[in-house]
């Protein structure tokens, strides 16, 4: 399920394969049931992010690069 800020839409392809279809510089993988618009992060506490008021965690395989790419923003 892909999560818009207006509707919820079902996708028939595996987050890795959808998560390639995004613009590289827009978007991130934080955990395996994750992927996120930069954008919308608003704050990173340890191993979550906040978007939209909603903490997700970010994956022990994908901290460091999700550290990396957002404090580079």
């Amino acid at each position: 399920m892909v999560r818009t800020g207006n509707e919820d839409l079902i996708v028939h392809h595996n987050l890795q394969s959808f998560t390639e279809l995004l613009p590289k510089e827009g978007f991130i993988r934080i955990h395996r049931s994750y992927t996120v618009s930069l954008e919308k992060i608003k704050a990173i506490n340890g191993n979550q992010v906040e978007i939209a008021g909603k903490m997700l965690p970010i994956g022990r395989n994908y901290q460091t690069d999700v550290k990396k790419q957002i404090l580079n923003s």
